[in-house]
């Protein structure tokens, strides 16, 4: 089961089409949207999911684009336009979207849990072209159900404190993508502490590579000493021999 994560807005100045680059969303939603996206990533991967997390420049990235996905889901936050808070869940506009009907059902589970277990008021009327008509949905495969989720109202009172818990975002998404998929089978790791183990190699590698390059930087710094001290040695001779 493979899950797409896209983080809305993040890293968008740098994306290869210029007229998306200045999209950078609401203050403080890009980073956000970023740090949910990594929470929803570990959580869906505990339960068994295969997950890719990646940013607002998917549409660029043709390894991601060029395959299936069980679902790709965008993760979005308002701004604080509507004078309250509140949140909703939409899909590629049915007569673009092939797989229209798979869409259809895991928004409308995810939209049955997230609202209730995040405590964001759900406010599906503000469904709007930018969403339904999403710039991402066109460059993924036809076989991928496209979701996006606004998850609330950054600057709204309410909801700021909400979305503020991030574990609990993450754990209110996390439970409406399980909704619509409860079938997944969790694998157990051979080694719990395998990534561990890694990422503690990968460290030990890096601090050894620095100590051999602060080792060699100061026999170069004695070497140099050496040679400019018998260099002035030498001119030093050479002046008593022609005096």
């Amino acid at each position: 089961m493979k899950i797409l994560i896209h983080c809305g807005h993040y890293n968008m100045k740098t994306n290869c089409r210029t007229d998306l680059r200045s999209g950078t969303g609401a203050p403080g939603e890009a980073e956000f949207n970023w740090k949910i996206g990594i929470r929803l990533e570990k959580l869906l991967q505990e339960k068994g999911f295969s997950t890719y997390l990646d940013d607002a420049n998917t549409n660029c990235h043709t390894n991601v684009t060029g395959q299936d996905w069980n679902l790709a889901l965008a993760i979005h936050a308002d701004a604080n336009i509507y004078g309250t808070g509140g949140g909703f869940v939409d899909v590629l506009r049915p007569d673009w979207d092939k797989a229209r009907e798979e869409s259809a059902r895991i928004a409308q589970a995810l939209r049955s849990v997230y609202f209730k277990e995040s405590g964001i008021v759900e406010h599906p009327e503000r469904a709007n072209k930018n969403t339904s008509e999403y710039y991402l949905w066109s460059s993924m495969s036809d076989k991928t159900p496209c979701v996006i989720i606004e998850c609330g109202v950054l600057k709204d009172a309410h909801d700021s404190v909400i979305l503020n818990d991030t574990e609990r975002v993450a754990q209110a998404i996390a439970k409406g993508i399980l909704k619509a998929f409860p079938g997944v089978v969790v694998i157990p790791p051979t080694d719990p502490c395998g990534m561990l183990k890694l990422e503690v190699s990968s460290l030990e590698a890096k601090v050894l590579t620095a100590e051999r390059e602060r080792n060699e930087a100061i026999i170069s710094r004695d070497e140099y000493k050496k040679l400019a001290e018998d260099r002035g040695s030498r001119i030093d001779k050479a002046k008593v021999a022609l005096s």
